[in-house]
């Protein structure tokens, strides 16, 4: 089953917790997909918002 979590992530309300969210996806994602995969599915604009990105 796909789970699309980047429309999920990007549905949320509150954009601090949204930027959190994705980075931690992506810091997550780099166990088993490389930089450029994490960053067509997720966006890194809002990532580069997050203070876990920072």
């Amino acid at each position: 089953m796909f789970v699309n979590f980047a429309a999920i992530i990007d549905s949320m309300p509150n954009k601090q917790r949204q930027s959190d969210i994705s980075a931690s996806t992506a810091i997550l994602s780099g166990l088993k997909l490389d930089q450029d995969s994490i960053n067509r599915i997720l966006r890194s604009d809002i990532m580069k918002e997050s203070v876990i990105y920072q």
